[in-house]
Parts: structure tokens; C-alpha cells; sequence
């Protein structure tokens, strides 16, 4: 009797095995393994060992969990099927939901293993819609099936399947908040207009937790975990000024958020468009567009944010710059939009001569389960809203100005608008957030509802949810926008001083009342989502059409999990995979290949594979430990990384040259060393292996704490198989990897890529802000930046020179005292001729209001905080200039 085929599963702890087993055991020899309980107990580098091992003696590897992924990426043969019960994204530990590091490990391990197994079988048809949105997975891969039918499924595995064509493409969302079972204005417009724009959806976000769900039946969210400095900034930011401002630092840590560009450039190779739900993550945009070339680009601009955000901002200490930041961001957005989506005709105007198209989608309406207010009841008059600052100046109007008129009628507020306004009037009622559920309630007892609204951009969204309850409605002229059935009948549109004296004649004709709801009820019919977002479908799906897709992108292959992580956010690899360590091209160990010292004079220097001696110079007892060491660098290195430590000042000489001729070194450094040293030293472009030598001159030890090659990453698959030491493991590597992988990556060093493969992370002028934002970060997250200032004795305007500066022309800033900025240090002469030197951030000098900095002089900096700072001096009007 033959043996069983050996079948390896993989599961999570919390995994009930037992059915499974016994179904697998009579046609398989099953080995059971906890991967996570294997890598607490042994540790990453056995567990990754034994992984191997079990997995190169199986036929097959069956993952219920994405546990062992990476370990098992790379092994040649191998045949794998992923049987999840659920996304492991959906099932998140709590490091998992709060670091974007550990979420990205998750994700990474996961794409990959999904994109690599030869099967994957799903419980769910939700299940399987997620691995094709997230990951591409074709359908020719996936099987719908239970896991009691997974042996069945095994005994009859299909063969690897053919090259697969390209995944269906999805409409790829962005926006900087999650919308899960959020019911702002904003929240519902993405969840719903996302939804009505018909075709399979991811909407990618930032949240302050992980999470992956379908907000809607096409529509799947993914949230990405903010990283601990944006939460920082954030809480700054709400003890500074009672408001995190979440949108705005979003927007500052975008570029500078490894996981969300990773996930972001991935996903946008496989996106037919992206949309854009407000302009905050629009800094994406140079990542996703190396990703995929010719992605087109549609903004879905919910308000005029620049203008939206200069309300809101009005009296903010930091408000000038911040509202020149999100005007640079939505404008950059704008410019490389090919479409612009508004909500009302003033915001279609706004944009339209800048915009390369623009359609109105206006809010859509899903009317709501009639009501009938109570009989007996006095009339209630309703207003719902926000904190947004006009509507604070709207619920005011109604509290101070219409309700000591009308005390016959109930002034009912709902929203946070409540906690911006008072009132001791008995016909008032303020209250406040609630549900959904209660929410519905309380406007189903109103007999008319309430819009005094006179600024603001976007759609008057409070209009939705009256018209979806049939209420009767009163609007300013600017409140009715948005909503062209309103201001055609549908309600009663007239100015502010109008609304107590038509509110009376109203409570006065009850048939009046009943026609405007009549007329509201036809008008939430004609306004459904599909209906309204009808040219919005047809404008995006021609971008779609006219693109040519992007081609599937090549996997990458790993040496470590160093080098995986190191080249995770590159848009030019589909799938990260580890080179098994039995086919690895090796990579000398520096520290093996020392060349022993001459013995004689004369002498010619011999290879000696031993371990080094770690110590050079003069040892502890004053006897010589070895004055003359070298390493022997195969062919092909460039560049050579070392960390030393010097016990005392010492004199170090290091050259290199042909390994054979070791007169012909060049010297690469020549000088005193104290303390710690980290080198990166340009090797010299000759044929075959490298020496590099070393001597040591100075009563002291130089110890060698560690050596690495910095090679050309990733190594391309054409590598010469040339003659020399390396030609036979490469060649062997070529023979079984070639036509497979793109490239072999060690880790990243940083020479240039090869010919042929996308730009690594690009950073251009198109969207980019970083240097700005980060500052901007800087001194919004400051708290002790006005206690700094002072600790400075700033008294009077002044002129902030950063950097070493030449002297300048006192005409520059007339009457100001000077302050000079380097190396986190603000230097200052108060008014009693004291020196005074303060740590702190310099944009919170440069934003300073009280006093003011009245002109900005930039000295020698580095590029990318000159840049910053000018950009950062233009958004706050401070006028700078650059020697």
C-alpha cells in the first residue's frame, strides 16, 4: 500500500480543525501547524526554518489563515490552495488595528499568498468579490465552497492555471475618512453616490483603526490606520483650537504614509479610474500615476474646500497657512483631474474655468417611510445641522430672531449644531446628536423644516433628508443649491427676513403646508441617486473606455524580509516573493572572507575562509591585535557599507582595488576616527572581486562592528553569467527563475535602478507637499510654541534667517530684531542685549503671529527644507527671500 500524499495546513489559533482533519485523513497525511504559536516559541528565524522544511516535504499546503505566508514565498514547486473564512483584513489583531506597520505585514502576506496559490476556495460569494477587488484574483482561481467540501475540492486539484489575462477592472475611491456607519452629509454622498455610479468599487481611506467591510452592495472599504504621528497631531491640534482638523493632516501625512502609497499604487494598477471624494488624499497622486500611467483622475468636489475651509478657519492661529495648503492641494487635484464632479451650479461655476470637464451630480434623496404628526400637537418647525459655522449663524437666526415671534410654534434643533447655541425660551428644543432611528422620528413630527443657510459651498445636504421626509421647506436663496426642484416649488425660497412672516401665514393655511409636501414627496422620487448620478456614469465611463490598461505587473524576488519591506511601495512588482535559501546567489559574508596578514615581508597575502578578528590596532593589554586586515568583495560590488567604533583617536587608511593586485588600490578614505563611524564608500568599477584594505595607526582598537554590500537593486535577470566565482551560482539561479521574476532585490541600496524598471516612489512637483507639510505638522502639533517664543523675549516683529546667511541689507525688514534658526535652535537678542537660545520648531517661528515674523531670509539649507519653507512662507503671506 502506497503512502498518503503529504498534505501541510496551516491555521490560525482560533481555527476548529478537528472536522476538517478527518476529512483530510483518509486520502492525506496531514501535518497540523499553528504558525503563529511556532513563531512565539522558536522564534522568527527557526520558525521560518521549519516552516520550509515542512513545506518542501508536503504535496500540498492547505492555508486556512495567512499566517505562514511569507515564510512559504518563493519555494520552488510548491503548490499551495488559501481556504479563508473571511479576508484575514477583516479579522484584525489589535496591533493590526492601530499600526499601519503590522496592517501592511497582514496585507502584504495575504496579497501575495493570493496571488500566488494555485487555488483559492471561499465559504461566500462576499468572500471571493473580495479577494478579486483587493487582490486581483482572477476567477478562474476561485471556488465557492463550504469548508466541509474542501477535501472533495483537494482530491480533484486542478492543474496551475494558463497565463491569466488582466482582472476585471473597479473604480478605485479615495477619501480620507472611513464612511462606515457614519451619517454626516459627506459620508452619505460617498456611500451612495459611489454606489449609484454602478460599477465594483474599493474606496480606500484613513482611519484611526483598520477595517475592511462593503459599505454598500458594490462598494468595498478599506481603512487604512493613521500612523502615531498624524494621531499626535491631531490631538494637538483639538487642545490647541477645539478641532483635530482631521481632513487637513490627513492631507499633510499622505505622501509620507508608507502603507497607504503601497496600497494605494497597488491598487491603482488594476483601477479603470479613480475618484477622489474630497481633495485630501489627493498627494497619492504621484505614486498611484507611476503605478499606472494614464490613470484618468475624477474629483468629486463635495464643497469648494478652499473656501469651505477659509469659514471655518476664520480667528485660527494657524489659519492663513492651513487654508493656503488645502487651496494648493485642491487646486493640484484640480489641474490634474480630467474630470471635476460638483453638487450645485455656483460650485460647477467656481470650478468650470479651470477644469478640463465638469458634471453636475447634484445629492441624491431616498425618501423616507411617510409620517403624520401627532394630533393636538403645537406645530414644530425644524432645523437640522451640524457645528459647521453657517449653520451655527442659522440656528442663532432661529433661537434669537424667529422664535420669540412665533410662540405658538416648537423650534426643534437637531444636530451638533445644539452645542453652539442656547436659549431659555420654552418653544425651543435643542437636541442634539442622535441616532439614525431617533433622528427619523423626530423629523416625522415636524410640520415644516427650517433652512436659513446664507454661506457655505457643495449642496445644502440638510435639503435631503426634509425632502425624503416629505417636509414642507424655507430657504434662503443660497440654502435651496444643489436642489434645482426646490428652488422650482418644491419649497419656498426667500430672503432671511421673509421667514417669520411666511412661517406665520403658513401655520395659519394648513393646506399649504399640505401642497409643499405633496410637492416634496414628487420631488425625492425624481431625485434618486440613480438618477442623479446618471451623467456622472457616462463621463467616467468613457475615461474608462478611452484608457489602455495597465500591463500586470511582474512579482519581485526577495533575499530577505528586509529587502521585501524595503521595496514594498514600489509600483513596478505585483507580488513580493523570498528566494528560497537552498537557490540564493550568495552573498558573501563579509566577515568570513577576511584575507589574513602577510607573515613575511614579501609574503603574498592569502585567503583564509575563518572567522575575523573583530578587533584592529593595539588591544586592551597593549600588544598588537592586527594592524593590516582585508575583505574580499565579489565582482560586481559598488558600494560598501561599514560600522566602526574607535576606543580612542586613531588614524584609518582603507583602499581598494583588483583582488589579484592588491598594488593597483585606490584609496577610498584617509583619516582620524573617534567614537562611532558609519561609511558608505563608492567601490571602483573594475572586473572581477574586489580587496579592500585596511590598516590601523594609533595607540587604540577600531572594532568592526559591521560590513554590507550595497549592490545595484534590484539586480536585473539578465545577470552575465560570466566567469569568475559567481558564475555558477547565478547561472543556476537564471536557469530556474528566469522568465518568472523581474528582478532579484537585495536590500535596497542606493544606486539607481536598472534600465527598463518604473521609478522607484517618484516625488515630482505634480502633488507633492511634503516639505511644507511637514513643517505645517510641525508647528500646528506645537503646544509650546508661544512659551518658547517668549522664552526667546520676543517683544517686536522680526526677521527670521534660517540657515548660515551672508550679511543682508537692513532695508530688508526696517525696524524688526533679527532671529536666527539651525539645527532645532532659535538664537535671539532680547531688548536687554541678552542672548537667548530656544529649541522648537522653526515653522512655528515663521507662522508666528504675536509677534509676527515680517520676512523669512534663507541661508544655505538643505533643498528639501528651503523648499518647504518657501512654499510654507507663500501659503502664510510672509514675504522670503534666498541668498
Amino acid at each position: 500500500m502506497s503512502p498518503l500524499p503529504g498534505l501541510l495546513l496551516l491555521a490560525a489559533p482560533e481555527d476548529d480543525l478537528r472536522p476538517l482533519v478527518e476529512a483530510l485523513s483518509p486520502h492525506w497525511s496531514v501535518t497540523i501547524c499553528i504558525p503563529r504559536a511556532l513563531w512565539r516559541y522558536a522564534g522568527p528565524g527557526a520558525a521560518l526554518a521549519e516552516l520550509r522544511r515542512q513545506a518542501r516535504a508536503t504535496a500540498l499546503v492547505l492555508h486556512l489563515s495567512a499566517d505562514g505566508a511569507a515564510a512559504l514565498a518563493g519555494l520552488e514547486g510548491l503548490v499551495e490552495v488559501y481556504a479563508p473564512a473571511d479576508l484575514a483584513l477583516c479579522h484584525l489583531s489589535p496591533a493590526e488595528r492601530t499600526d499601519p506597520e503590522a496592517w501592511e505585514a497582514l496585507w502584504r502576506r495575504e496579497r501575495d499568498l493570493a496571488r500566488r496559490a494555485r487555488l483559492l476556495a471561499v465559504p461566500a460569494e462576499e468572500v471571493g468579490r473580495k479577494l478579486q477587488l483587493l487582490y486581483g484574483v482572477p476567477a478562474e482561481r476561485l471556488r465557492e465552497v463550504p469548508r466541509a467540501a474542501l477535501p472533495r475540492l483537494l482530491s480533484a486539484l486542478p492543474p496551475p492555471a494558463p497565463a491569466e489575462g488582466a482582472p476585471p477592472g473597479f473604480t478605485l475611491a479615495l477619501n480620507d475618512y472611513p464612511v462606515i456607519e457614519k451619517h454626516t452629509g459627506g459620508a452619505v454622498r460617498v456611500r451612495h453616490g459611489l454606489a449609484a455610479l454602478g460599477e465594483e468599487t474599493v474606496l480606500l481611506s484613513l482611519g484611526n483603526v483598520g477595517a475592511t467591510a462593503f459599505v454598500a452592495p458594490n462598494v468595498l472599504q478599506v481603512s487604512v490606520p493613521k500612523d502615531r504621528g498624524q494621531r499626535a497631531v491631531e490631538a494637538d491640534l483639538r487642545t490647541l483650537a477645539d478641532s483635530g482638523l482631521e481632513d487637513i493632516v490627513s492631507a499633510m501625512h499622505a505622501a509620507s504614509h508608507p502603507t497607504l502609497l503601497a496600497v494605494a499604487a497597488d491598487l491603482s494598477r488594476r483601477a479603470r479610474v479613480a475618484v477622489f471624494e474630497h481633495c485630501y488624499l489627493a498627494p497619492l497622486l504621484d505614486a498611484m500615476r507611476a503605478a499606472a500611467p494614464g490613470l484618468p483622475v475624477v474629483y468629486d468636489a463635495h464643497n469648494v474646500e478652499a473656501r469651505l475651509k477659509r469659514e471655518i478657519l476664520a480667528g485660527h492661529p494657524a489659519g492663513a497657512p492651513l487654508c493656503g495648503f488645502v487651496e494648493e492641494v485642491e487646486r493640484r487635484l484640480l489641474a490634474a483631474a480630467d474630470l471635476v464632479l460638483c453638487c450645485s451650479e455656483a460650485d460647477a461655476a467656481h470650478f468650470g474655468p479651470a477644469a478640463r470637464q465638469v458634471v453636475l451630480m447634484p445629492h441624491g434623496v431616498i425618501p423616507a417611510a411617510p409620517a403624520t404628526p401627532p394630533a393636538g400637537e403645537p406645530p414644530r418647525l425644524g432645523f437640522l445641522g451640524s457645528s459647521h459655522p453657517p449653520n451655527v449663524a442659522a440656528a442663532r437666526f432661529i433661537v434669537e430672531e424667529l422664535a420669540p415671534r412665533l410662540p405658538e410654534a416648537v423650534f426643534e434643533l437637531v444636530g451638533s449644531v445644539c452645542a453652539a447655541v442656547s436659549s431659555s425660551l420654552p418653544n425651543v428644543l435643542l437636541r442634539g446628536v442622535v441616532s439614525e432611528e431617533e433622528k427619523a422620528a423626530t423629523l416625522g413630527r415636524w410640520s415644516a423644516a427650517l433652512n436659513p443657510v446664507e454661506s457655505g459651498s457643495g449642496a445644502s445636504l440638510k435639503l435631503a433628508d426634509y425632502l425624503a421626509h416629505g417636509l414642507p421647506t424655507v430657504n434662503t436663496p443660497h440654502a435651496a443649491r444643489g436642489f434645482a426642484a426646490v428652488a422650482a416649488g418644491a419649497g419656498l425660497v426667500l430672503p432671511l427676513e421673509g421667514f417669520a412672516a411666511e412661517l406665520s401665514r403658513l401655520l395659519r393655511q394648513p393646506e399649504a403646508l399640505r401642497g409643499l409636501a405633496a410637492r416634496a414627496r414628487e420631488a425625492a422620487a425624481a431625485q434618486g441617486w440613480s438618477a442623479t448620478a446618471r451623467p456622472a456614469r457616462e463621463a467616467i465611463a468613457a475615461l474608462a473606455a478611452a484608457r489602455a490598461p495597465t500591463p500586470p505587473a511582474p512579482p519581485l524576488l526577495a533575499l530577505d524580509e528586509a529587502a521585501a519591506l524595503a521595496w514594498r511601495h514600489h509600483p513596478g512588482f505585483g507580488r513580493i516573493d523570498l528566494l528560497p535559501e537552498a537557490d540564493a546567489v550568495p552573498r558573501p559574508l563579509l566577515a568570513d572572507r577576511l584575507l589574513a596578514p602577510a607573515i613575511a615581508a614579501g609574503a603574498e597575502p592569502a585567503t583564509a575562509p575563518r572567522r575575523p578578528c573583530l578587533a584592529y590596532g593595539i588591544g586592551p593589554g597593549g600588544h598588537p591585535v592586527a594592524a593590516e586586515w582585508g575583505l574580499l568583495l565579489p565582482a560586481g560590488s559598488r558600494r560598501l557599507g561599514l560600522e566602526l567604533e574607535a576606543e580612542a583617536p586613531l588614524s584609518l587608511r582603507l583602499r581598494c582595488g583588483p583582488a589579484g593586485q592588491p598594488d593597483a588600490a585606490a584609496t577610498l578614505l584617509e583619516a582620524p576616527v573617534e567614537g562611532s563611524l558609519r561609511l558608505g564608500l563608492p567601490l571602483p568599477d573594475v572586473e572581477g572581486p574586489l580587496l579592500l584594505q585596511g590598516s590601523v595607526a594609533g595607540p587604540a582598537a577600531l572594532r568592526l562592528r559591521s560590513a554590507g554590500l550595497l549592490l545595484p537593486e534590484p539586480w536585473p535577470i539578465d545577470l552575465s553569467a560570466g566567469a569568475g566565482p559567481m558564475a555558477a551560482p547565478r547561472a543556476r539561479w537564471l536557469s530556474r527563475h528566469a522568465g518568472h521574476y523581474a528582478a532579484l532585490a537585495p536590500t535596497r541600496g542606493d544606486t539607481p535602478l536598472p534600465p527598463g524598471l518604473p521609478p522607484f516612489a517618484p516625488v515630482t512637483d505634480a502633488m507633492t507637499l511634503a516639505p511644507a507639510a511637514a513643517l505645517l505638522a510641525e508647528a500646528a502639533s506645537a503646544r509650546h510654541a508661544v512659551a518658547a517664543r517668549m522664552a526667546l523675549g520676543l517683544e517686536q516683529p522680526f526677521l527670521l534667517v534660517v540657515g548660515e546667511a551672508r550679511p543682508w541689507d537692513a532695508a530688508l525688514c526696517p525696524g524688526a530684531s533679527a532671529v536666527r534658526y539651525a539645527d532645532g535652535e532659535a538664537s535671539h537678542q532680547d531688548a536687554d542685549g541678552i542672548d537667548r537660545r530656544v529649541p522648537m520648531p522653526v515653522a512655528a517661528l515663521l507662522l508666528s503671529r504675536d509677534p509676527p515674523c515680517r520676512h523669512l531670509l534663507l541661508g544655505a539649507v538643505p533643498e528639501p527644507l528651503r523648499d518647504g519653507l518657501a512654499a510654507l512662507a507663500a501659503m502664510a503671506g510672509v514675504p522670503f527671500s534666498a541668498q
